[in-house]
């Protein structure tokens, strides 16, 4: 691997960005996307294989427990849990200081 230029970081500033926009449906802000990108974990996956599957899906469980204290669900969780998560979701996300994406 190379070294890490300027030009990833704003390849994956944008990618994390796209990422919350279309997967998540939340518009980030520069510092919540700086903030991603600064996590030992998530900002580590990212600039060793940039935005991917599994990185995707660390962006998801970042936003989820910084919003409800939890991960992101997955597919094989009960449908209970995921019904939970997603209620707490709604409830709390413009609160902890994300826009939702206007419809």
């Amino acid at each position: 691997m190379g070294e890490y230029t300027a030009e990833d970081r704003e390849r994956d500033k944008r990618d994390v960005w796209v990422t919350a926009h279309d997967c998540l449906g939340l518009d980030l802000t520069t510092e919540q996307v700086d903030e991603i990108l600064k996590d030992r974990h998530v900002g580590g996956l990212i600039m060793q294989w940039g935005v991917d599957t599994v990185s995707r899906e660390e962006i998801a469980n970042y936003i989820g427990k910084k919003v409800t204290g939890r991960r992101w669900p997955t597919y094989g969780d009960p449908q209970e849990a995921k019904n939970a998560f997603h209620a707490a979701f709604g409830t709390e996300v413009e609160a902890k200081g994300y826009k939702k994406v206007q419809t």
